[in-house]
């Protein structure tokens, strides 16, 4: 016989099974916080990964974009200008970067016009000084050295007869220099003179003009009328060569009166748009 203190209990394994309504008793539902914040956790989650993903694209974007156009890119253009070098060291001094330079500035370089920059941008990455700084250097920069070249394109569409035949003279001038010496270096003074912007500039871009209308095979630009203050070409108002305007010279002096001073004026005009010419 087995006595009580030789009775040996069976260790228990594990956790002891609950009772019986305790193990089949459903989760508790998530109360409406609760629900609300996982909601809202999720959300965060799904925005922080799109928000990497746009980040990640942009940067990769940007970057082929800079691979295609370094300049002004990954780097600031090399201008040799006072005024210009002054804006570029006080935009890195506030650390806008030449990619984000470029997004501000340019679209007014395409386009000519100070209008066109994105101050609201550029006011965002700079305090309220380097901003005054820059936007004065910006405009003194325009005003001092864009805004005169703007002027002389201008000038120089108006004595070739507008951009068309501007590009065409241009098109002609960089094959012609590659094959002759003597005429590149006519080329390349008329280049630097126009550099010069003003007057200067004026008087090079009629000599480019008279070499690209003596040259042979050269379509005509069409633009030999004078125009007189009234804005209206003479009836015979084509700019004249030294022999032209002697014989015309001479015939309107002739007789007992005095000519036109009208007439004198005119035929003037037009000996001095044929000296411009290379007439």
């Amino acid at each position: 016989m087995t006595t009580e203190s030789e009775v040996k209990v069976a260790p228990v394994i594990g956790n002891p099974l609950p009772p019986e309504d305790v193990k089949n008793k459903p989760e508790p539902e998530p109360t409406k916080e609760e629900q609300e914040a996982n909601a809202a956790a999720v959300k965060a989650a799904d925005e922080a990964a799109a928000a990497k993903a746009k980040s990640d694209k942009d940067k990769a974007d940007a970057d082929e974009k800079a691979k295609a156009d370094p300049a002004g890119k990954t780097e600031w253009a090399k201008i040799d200008n006072p005024v210009y070098t002054s804006v570029i060291e006080m935009l890195d001094t506030a650390k806008v970067s030449p990619l984000e330079g470029a997004a501000i500035f340019d679209k007014a370089v395409e386009s000519g016009n100070l209008a066109d920059i994105d101050w609201k941008t550029l006011e965002k990455k700079v305090t309220p000084g380097q901003f005054t700084l820059i936007k004065a250097g910006v405009e003194k920069y325009y005003n001092d050295a864009y805004e005169p070249v703007k002027q002389t394109v201008a000038k120089g569409h108006e004595i070739v007869g507008g951009e068309e035949n501007w590009n065409r003279v241009k098109d002609w001038a960089q094959a012609a220099e590659k094959k002759d010496p003597a005429l590149k270096k006519q080329i390349d003074d008329i280049r630097s003179a126009i550099g010069h912007n003003g007057a200067v500039a004026e008087f090079a871009i009629q000599k480019l003009k008279s070499l690209y209308e003596a040259a042979p095979g050269n379509k005509g630009l069409g633009i030999n009328k004078i125009v007189l203050g009234d804005n209206k070409p003479t009836p015979s108002g084509d700019a004249l060569t030294a022999a032209e305007y002697q014989k015309l010279n001479r015939e309107l002096h002739s007789g007992m009166r005095d000519p036109d001073p009208s007439k004198v004026a005119e035929l003037r005009a037009r000996r001095k748009a044929g000296m411009l010419a290379g007439m």
